[in-house]
């Protein structure tokens, strides 16, 4: 593995430990980062601009996390120097005094007169390399207020460097706010970010709104970075762009974060007619159908429309519809009117009949984009993204254009960091308007073609990309994987914990998902599909070549997955596992 001697070198380089002073106490949680320490660091960002960064306690560690590029002959201690006596070496520090720690690890002695205190700790500090960072300071210079709901939302102010540590923005941050869904769950969050203006972050085009995504499922940090990035080489339309960063929050370390182009309507985002609706106040109605918003005056349609299949929508206020039996948010336009509402769901359900008769009719190709549909099933097909169809999963139109596939987003549980997706022979997405369509010679003419694309570039990213990719992050990794040690975040999917093992088991997935697809699309020979049907439901599905039998292990493992024991025909038959496969097949669980 190229990559191994630079994660040996941040070892070796960046992870430096000395002896130094500080309370006896469990690593904090996901409050206010740093606020139990002793001393802190400062670092200077601009001039005499100067950014506290909180030490983090672990155990009998103390760690002091540096962003790249950030100048080591520039440190400074920050400490309260009417409360604490600090020594080093049996001199005394001061307060903004300059960080020199000698060789050989000279005791840090911190005194608490007032309370008669007198403890000595080790001090780790390490620095990042080659990636920008962000430190975001909340008004109330906390996060609890964000972390006690989604929908709470602060201001503050935000700098930006670049990989070399220099400062590229620093300026008002309109609000921080939470985001995600299962994955706002777990320890390590994921935030939605708002900017005063538009401005340029890790080389991306300017905007005023970003996502900062934790990862925090996915122990290789990795997943969503390599599928936005395949997307884009792909030619998929609007493929969102991304860079990795370290991020401090009120001058705690808060980890590795992908700091992403949020999916929304804008020249440089997804680029569709967005008309301001009039300052006209409208109502909402929401009913089994649907929701949108009513107008005292009358409104004139607007074009634009961003959707998302989305089944988590709740009581919040949101535009929505129904198609293939599936909730559909409309995103953009904002608050649409019941006109807008009943066109864009028309559509969709003219969409759903044809592509219902995609075994006998083209029809469908009048009300869909062939190519990008295309592309978004195969990305959904090859990574397994047990999500897809069900949440997260978007399209757009604009006037007099039929729909579009994309952007993709949020691929942390997809290439088998799932259980339901394990199984490299077994694909677990739920099959939506691509159930027949697969069908149509059309359509699979078209996943053939772009799939020899897709091998191309996944062979350069199995045998080049990974690995500088890899690189790229290493000491960022090294760092996050101290921050979260103590959260069950990154083996929630999976019980590979370490980093080198988990990109390794990923590379693996890659590769055997992709031969696997060579011979069901490029080999010439025929394969059938099996559907293993839960009720009505289809879970999953399984290519087999004309001829074979179902393997056991898929059979046992779809059913384990499913809490069954086993499966029968429609007819209610036990299925014969000894069967030879000649035709589509269906089995239920």
């Amino acid at each position: 593995m190229k990559w191994k001697p630079v994660w040996l070198g941040c070892l070796v380089a960046a992870l430096i430990c000395f002896v130094i002073v500080f309370a006896e106490e469990e690593a904090y949680g996901e409050n206010a980062p740093g606020d139990s320490t002793y001393l802190d660091i400062s670092i200077r960002l601009s001039g005499n601009w100067r950014q506290k960064i909180a030490l983090y306690p672990d155990g009998e560690m103390l760690y002091a996390f540096l962003p790249a590029g950030a100048d080591r002959e520039d440190l400074h201690w920050s400490f309260d120097e009417s409360r604490y006596k600090v020594e080093y070496a049996g001199c005394e520090i001061a307060n903004n005094g300059h960080v020199q720690i000698r060789d050989g690890g000279e005791t840090f002695r911190i005194r608490e007169p007032e309370e008669h205190t007198d403890v000595f700790y080790r001090l780790c500090i390490l620095q990042s390399e080659n990636i920008p960072a962000i430190f975001i300071n909340t008004q109330s210079g906390a996060m609890e207020w964000i972390h006690a709901e989604k929908r709470n939302r602060e201001s503050g102010e935000l700098a930006s460097l670049d990989q070399n540590g220099k400062l590229v923005y620093a300026g008002s941050l309109k609000k921080i706010a939470g985001r995600g869904n299962s994955s706002w769950e777990e320890d390590k969050k994921s935030y939605t970010i708002t900017l005063s203006n538009k401005v340029s972050l890790a080389g991306m085009p300017a905007a005023t709104r970003w996502v900062l995504q934790a990862n925090a499922m996915d122990a290789t940090r990795m997943r969503n970075k390599l599928t936005y990035d395949l997307a884009r080489d792909m030619g998929l339309q609007y493929a969102i762009e991304s860079a990795y960063v370290d991020v401090w929050l009120n001058g705690g370390y808060v980890g590795n974060y992908l700091l992403c182009e949020k999916i929304e309507d804008g020249k440089t985002r997804v680029d569709i007619s967005a008309e301001d609706r009039a300052d006209e106040a409208g109502s909402y109605v929401r009913k089994d159908e649907g929701a949108w918003w009513e107008y005292d005056g009358a409104q004139e349609r607007r074009e634009g429309y961003l959707l998302e299949f989305n089944e988590r929508i709740g009581e919040e206020e949101a535009g929505y519809f129904y198609a293939d039996g599936r909730q559909v948010e409309i995103r953009t336009p904002e608050q649409p009117s019941y006109d807008e509402y009943v066109y864009i769901s028309e559509y969709a359900r003219k969409l759903t009949e044809r592509t219902a008769d995609a075994v006998n009719s083209d029809a469908y190709l009048e009300y869909l984009d062939l190519e990008s549909w295309s592309q978004l099933f195969l990305i959904n097909e090859l990574s397994n993204d047990t999500d897809a169809n069900r949440y997260s999963v978007f399209y757009y139109k604009d006037k007099g254009t039929k729909l579009y596939a994309g952007p993709i987003w949020d691929y942390d549980i997809a290439w088998g960091n799932d259980v339901l997706g394990r199984d490299t022979h077994c694909s677990f997405f739920r099959l939506g308007w691509y159930g027949t369509l697969y069908d149509n010679p059309t359509f699979y003419q078209s996943i053939t073609e772009h799939y020899r694309k897709m091998r191309q570039i996944l062979e350069r990213y199995l045998n080049d990309s990974i690995d500088t990719l890899c690189d790229t992050i290493s000491c960022s990794i090294q760092m996050d994987d101290i921050r979260w040690a103590h959260s069950e975040g990154y083996t929630r999917r999976s019980d590979v914990r370490q980093w080198e093992d988990a990109v390794e088991c990923l590379r693996d997935y890659m590769r055997e998902r992709m031969e696997y697809f060579n011979g069901v699309w490029l080999s010439g020979e025929t394969y059938h599909r099996v559907f293993f049907y839960n009720g009505d439901t289809v879970e999953a599905v399984t290519y087999v070549k004309a001829g074979d039998v179902v393997s056991s292990e898929t059979l046992d493992y779809v059913a384990a997955c499913l809490g069954m024991a086993d499966w029968h025909t429609s007819d209610g038959e036990a299925y014969d596992r000894s069967k030879r496969v000649y035709s589509d097949l269906a089995l239920y669980a």
